[in-house]
């Protein structure tokens, strides 16, 4: 997940093309209206956290590129109690089960069996 939008294009237009993605990242953006009727402050789920009344795991590698660490803090920071943030060291984005599987299901599966309801 990412912050924004806008932050989400500027991460990978600059990983893609260096500094000139973010030159080039507002001309992406500008685009939204027009292409998928919706803008960049509608894809904002840094916003939205708050109001959710949830218990929140957020998991990030370490080295993702995507959506950097201090990203995924930000977003962690946001979110109400009860919640717990796993940096998983060496990880990349989309890669946190491949790259540590029984570590991955030590830290899910003892959240979901004291959040989910008996019987889900």
């Amino acid at each position: 997940m990412f912050p924004t939008i806008s932050e989400a294009v500027t991460d990978r237009l600059t990983k893609q093309l260096g500094p000139v993605g973010e030159v080039l990242a507002p001309l992406l953006l500008w685009q939204l209206p027009f292409r998928l009727g919706i803008s960049a402050i509608d894809l904002r789920p840094i916003d939205e956290m708050p109001s959710l009344q949830a218990p929140v795991l957020i998991m990030s590698g370490t080295q993702d590129e995507h959506t950097t660490l201090a990203e995924s803090k930000r977003i962690f920071e946001t979110a109400h109690e009860p919640k717990e943030f796993w940096p998983v060291e060496g990880a990349g984005h989309v890669d946190l089960y491949m790259h540590s599987p029984k570590a991955y299901e030590s830290k899910l599966l003892p959240f979901l069996a004291k959040y989910l309801p008996r019987g889900v």
